[in-house]
């Protein structure tokens, strides 16, 4: 899994591997964040992607500890539901929104 963020907008690239293992289980991996106009990985944030089958919302953040800037935070986990799960899988790739102006995409590779 390869993940990258600038500021708030996320992109993590699965393998077919890893989309059958979030199917009912977790993924957890390093984000290589970095600001909009940095050329450079400003830190590498710990993240956990979660697939909760009966969660209502498309997408879920939470940053830890909470109240924290996105690129400051000590771990971030995103829960997708069913429906981005299944988006996903159909077409390769899927995003959704969070924080207001936050952005997930995630790609299958």
């Amino acid at each position: 899994m390869k993940a990258s963020s600038v500021n708030l907008e996320t992109e993590v690239y699965l393998d077919n591997e890893e989309i059958r293992k979030l199917k009912n289980s977790f993924l957890s991996g390093v984000i290589n964040f970095r600001e909009y106009e940095d050329n450079k990985t400003r830190r590498k944030i710990p993240f956990i992607i979660i697939h909760d089958k009966f969660q209502d919302d498309l997408l879920n953040v939470k940053i830890m500890p909470q109240r924290t800037y996105f690129g400051e935070a000590s771990e971030i986990v995103f829960v997708i539901n069913n429906d981005f799960y299944d988006n996903l899988t159909n077409s390769g790739s899927y995003g959704g929104r969070f924080l207001n102006s936050g952005k997930m995409l995630m790609h299958i590779i």
